[in-house]
């Protein structure tokens, strides 16, 4: 089941390993696991990898996409753009993603207590905070 994404966030080399811990508490989450997204996309091995500017459609992203393409177009180098996302943490706006469906605040079905929601596994893995 790896979450390999294609072109990760090379300044935090750890990444993708919390990436591959969190799929794991995923796919043992019942209610996440069993979402049509989540399915089809990070659990499925083989599964499309898209860009993550195209993955993302929240209220920021549907009002602020325009502005945001057209700064990664101009290629100003002192611009750098970075999403946060429930799923792989940080990623850059060119990074190849798969398709997921989890909110910071879901649910995952551990007995650690500390990790038993998403932004409680980024909290403890110091991503939410802390610097990696």
């Amino acid at each position: 089941m790896p979450s390999k994404s294609h072109g990760a966030y090379s300044d935090l080399p750890n990444l993708e390993n919390l990436r591959n811990e969190l799929l794991k508490l995923v796919s043992n989450s019942k209610e996440l696991a069993e979402r049509d997204e989540n399915k089809n996309g990070i659990l499925k091995p083989g599964s499309p990898y898209i860009k993550a500017i195209k993955l993302y459609n929240g209220n920021f992203y549907k009002n602020e996409v325009k502005k945001l393409i057209e700064n990664l177009i101009d290629n100003r180098s002192n611009i750098r753009v970075l999403i946060i996302s429930a799923f792989y943490g940080i990623a850059k706006p060119d990074e190849y993603l798969k398709v997921y469906n989890l909110k910071i605040d879901d649910r995952l079905n551990t007995v650690d207590k500390d990790l038993n929601r998403v932004y409680k596994f980024w909290k403890k893995k110091c991503l939410m905070g802390n610097p990696l």
